[in-house]
């Protein structure tokens, strides 16, 4: 599997859109406190195998202080094929809501629209090693 492109608008400190293409073999992500470095890291964390850090103890953290969604994206080449894994949270008042979407970008599919879909079909595209990981993270923390 290798990471492509990750896109945020409203996540963490990242209120405007950005995306990050991952084009080389080695990625360095420079920059001072608070500028969001970890949050990208976090986010793919997030993305792939759906576990939140103990420093962000809500969806509502995820979420930009100035926005009330969050929209975002993760494509990646796994086995000769594109993947493109959709995460959104949306703010209603106290209420946070999740959305999920994981498409075969090379065939165009919609493989799964569900939280717990998309991450069971994210688990099983991984050889075991990250599978195993990815389920005992689900076991052991607090998943969206």
């Amino acid at each position: 599997m290798k990471i492509k492109e990750v896109y945020f608008k409203g996540f963490r400190i990242f209120k405007e859109e950005v995306s990050f293409s991952f084009d080389s073999e080695y990625i360095l992500f420079l920059g001072g406190n608070g500028n969001g470095k970890s949050s990208v890291v976090k986010y793919i964390d997030l993305n792939l195998l759906n576990h939140i850090a103990e420093s962000d103890l809500s969806r509502e953290h995820l979420i930009n202080r100035d926005s009330t969604r969050c929209e975002s994206y993760l494509i990646f080449d796994h086995r000769g094929e594109t993947f493109k894994s959709e995460l959104g949270f949306k703010k209603e008042g106290k209420t946070v809501t999740t959305s999920r979407k994981l498409i075969n970008v090379t065939t165009s599919e919609e493989l799964g629209c569900e939280t717990s879909q998309v991450v069971n079909l994210l688990a099983e595209m991984f050889d075991p090693v990250i599978s195993q990981h990815a389920l005992a993270l689900r076991q052991n923390s607090r998943a969206i």
